[in-house]
């Protein structure tokens, strides 16, 4: 993840970890959004935000995770990607 800071883009993440499924009720792969949680560059603050409202930081993700980038926050999003995005929020 490094060199993207885009608060707001939308990722795929495979490879999630049993432990991390059972913790967040998740499934191996899910759609989730870059999130910064704070604007100080002393503390961990880049998080991945699942589509039930958990954010995890990035530190706590184990090795093996696959992110594939969606889309840029930057990125203007059409009316059937809004439509995908409602429905699986």
């Amino acid at each position: 993840m490094r060199g993207l800071h885009s608060d707001g883009a939308r990722l795929t993440l495979e490879g999630i970890s049993e432990k991390l499924q059972e913790a967040y009720h998740l499934s191996s792969v899910e759609k989730v959004t870059f999130r910064q949680l704070s604007a100080s560059a002393l503390i961990h603050r880049d998080a991945v935000e699942f589509g039930n409202g958990m954010k995890v930081r990035l530190q706590e993700l184990e090795e093996g995770h696959r992110l594939e980038v969606q889309a840029l926050a930057s990125e203007r999003v059409g009316d059937s990607e809004r439509q995908f995005i409602r429905r699986n929020a």
